[in-house]
């Protein structure tokens, strides 16, 4: 650890981004005197000194220094539990204490149709204000008028029938009377209104008749053609990801949750205005996740929302894709985990790791006798070829595979398989709704330590800096624990993790390059961890791994940044170079080489 940490403004090599970008924020430094024997007479401006140094110290390191006993333990997940998109979207309703805790789990309700009466009580849940919520007994929560198992009571509005029937202003004669008060408070707030003035409708509810009612229960009532509501709502961000074909209580929720990210017309983040529990009982993130795109691109969004929910397995079903549709999305995942260079998710998974895609094949006594012949034929052609040394062992094997799955699909799904980055994981673990960890711990200190140091850069380098500069001014390079046959240092088990940096500081270089990926994710710029070699070219070739460094993304182009090494002699000689300049400076790459 050092304490003279600048940051760099200039005179940069011609590998780092362009020089228009400014960066204010410098890391304090902490100056050392040489000892002064007239200890007396300045002992006042030495104490006054000595405090300033101390609270410095510590307004840095308070986030690393925090707590020993952190861990990253992890909850047991159910690896039988299948949710789709919408049952997440649902449990997280759940939480919020929006829907019954029953929907913290996949249910079968999630996927029926939803009537316009349960559509007005979901948003009377979301929505309706203390007051209509009615007064809370002595089991419910007093601040929020919930009842035991935390949801909103309607029924509880009311002493007796009578008292609900004296108080409603809107009466339909087709809605049962526990539905009273809620259509009764739906049409008064301009919510939504019934189809005469004798009933209210109590058909499932269509997709842009809900997006109606949610619109005007966030205040943009009169600003919106109905029958074009969904595309309004797209236009100030309510964009939900896996809608079902046939609406359903599952993309109520979905629209529910897309809607917290919005805005009021009055500019209120639509989240502050709906009742969301203050103690939330966080439930587990799925172990699989299952997506029924309607379209090919659809697919590739959910199954990048998908990652942010840690599924380790993804099932994409063909449900409404053709078999041609479903293949295209298989080659192009199973192309990518073959080859080197970049990928949307390499963000996000753990270094070395890309997504493994499996296609789900029928049997060859299954196909239809025309394919069959088709396929042995392409088989026997690609025998040849291999047996003649035209293809690899590698191309034959992977192409035996690719024409395997185009003739024998059975059209039913694809499965994605992956594992995470530690970085990932712990952004993910900043959801209100789901947890990935036993102890949160390492998670709030986490986001303390961004929040403190690199939150509101004003764009991708200052961000880098600022993170580089607050890693090394906590981070000690961790010393071995031993040393074994061959002479290597054995390093502790956590200073190769961002454990390490929160519990005590000690880490080595792929700790140091997991917390900056962390840091960079936070700020929404891509970072991968590279594993690679310092000792030769030679030995990166021959897959030599003995050391960690990170590429980062900035103003569009991917850059080398070894935070590592700036804290253990070359301040500033690493920064945001290109993989010509590592090569040249003893930085051989092995994973991630190609960005």
């Amino acid at each position: 650890m050092r304490n003279t940490h600048v940051l760099p403004t200039g005179g940069r090599e011609a590998q780092c981004p362009s020089a228009h970008f400014q960066i204010i924020q410098e890391v304090p430094l902490i100056q050392q005197k040489p000892a002064d024997n007239r200890f007396g007479k300045h002992l006042p401006r030495r104490i006054i000194t000595l405090a300033v140094t101390i609270c410095m110290v510590f307004s840095l390191a308070a986030p690393a220094l925090a707590d020993n006993s952190c861990s990253m333990d992890r909850r047991d997940r159910e690896s039988e539990l299948s949710c789709t998109l919408g049952d997440l979207a649902a449990a997280r309703l759940a939480v919020y204490g929006i829907l019954d805790r029953r929907y913290r789990t996949p249910h079968r309700e999630t996927a029926e149709p939803l009537s316009r009466l349960d559509a007005v009580r979901l948003l009377w849940y979301a929505f309706a204000d203390d007051t209509v919520l009615g007064a809370a007994s002595e089991k419910n929560d007093p601040a929020k008028g919930k009842d035991s198992a935390g949801r909103y009571s309607v029924i509880r509005m009311a002493e007796s029938d009578d008292t609900v029937e004296s108080s409603v202003m809107f009466s339909f004669a087709d809605v049962p009377l526990e539905y009273a008060a809620v259509v009764d408070w739906s049409c008064r707030n301009g919510i939504t209104e019934g189809i005469s003035d004798t009933e209210f409708g109590l058909w499932p509810v269509s997709e842009p008749a809900f997006v109606t009612m949610l619109l005007n229960a966030v205040g943009y009532a009169g600003e919106f053609d109905p029958a074009l509501s969904v595309q309004y709502a797209e236009s100030i961000g309510i964009t939900p990801v896996g809608l079902s074909r046939h609406f359903t209580l599952g993309d109520a929720a979905l629209y529910l949750q897309s809607a917290m990210e919005a805005r009021t017309k009055d500019g209120t983040p639509v989240r502050e205005t709906m009742n969301i529990r203050r103690e939330k009982e966080q439930t587990t993130f799925p172990a699989s996740v299952i997506l029924t795109p309607l379209f090919p691109e659809d697919a590739e969004r959910q199954i990048r929302e998908a990652t942010r929910y840690l599924a380790s397995a993804i099932e994409v079903r063909g449900d409404y894709l053709s078999k041609e549709d479903l293949y295209s999305v298989y080659e192009g995942y199973f192309r990518a985990s073959r080859e080197s260079g970049e990928m949307w998710y390499l963000s996000r998974v753990h270094y070395g790791y890309r997504m493994d895609a499996a296609m789900d094949v029928l049997e060859y006594t299954q196909l239809p006798e025309d394919t069959y012949k088709t396929y042995t034929a392409v088989a026997k052609t690609l025998w040849e070829q291999y047996s003649m040394g035209k293809l690899s062992s590698q191309d034959y094997f992977d192409t035996c595979l690719l024409e395997e799955a185009k003739y024998l699909s059975s059209g039913k799904a694809v499965t994605l398989t992956t594992r995470y980055s530690e970085a990932w994981e712990l952004v993910c673990d900043l959801d209100d709704a789901f947890t990935l960890y036993v102890d949160d711990t390492i998670t709030t200190l986490a986001d303390e330590f961004y929040q403190r140091n690199v939150a509101g850069a004003r764009n991708d380098l200052e961000a880098v800096y600022r993170a580089k500069n607050a890693i090394i001014t906590r981070a000690d390079y961790a010393a071995a624990e031993e040393y074994d046959a061959q002479g290597n240092a054995v390093y502790p088990v956590q200073s190769h993790s961002i454990l390490g940096f929160f519990r005590n500081g000690q880490i080595v270089c792929d700790g140091y390059a997991s917390v900056f990926q962390y840091l960079m994710l936070r700020a929404g710029v891509d970072c991968v961890m590279v594993l690679g070699s310092t000792v030769s070219r030679q030995d990166a070739e021959n897959g030599g791994r003995n050391h960690a460094w990170n590429k980062v993304r900035v103003d569009g182009t991917w850059y080398n940044m070894d935070v590592c090494w700036a804290d253990t002699g070359y301040l500033t000689l690493y920064d945001l170079k290109s993989s010509q300049f590592y090569a040249d400076h003893q930085h051989w790459a092995v994973v991630n080489a190609d960005l």
